[in-house]
């Protein structure tokens, strides 16, 4: 659990990515809260809807 007094990161690392049927890339990211009393709090998944750049 995180309290006021913590000092808190988020940090991440992307897992996949993947080109949609709508056009949009799709990129799938796992996160986390680290704070310095006891590291990692708070995991979680996300995915971010991209744009395609135009080539």
């Amino acid at each position: 659990m995180n309290i006021p007094e913590d000092h808190i990161q988020v940090k991440g690392v992307v897992t996949g990515t993947q080109i949609r049927e709508d056009g949009k890339g799709a990129v799938t990211i796992d996160l986390w809260l680290e704070n310095d009393r006891i590291g990692i709090t708070t995991p979680a998944e996300a995915t971010v809807l991209l744009p395609l750049r135009e080539s």
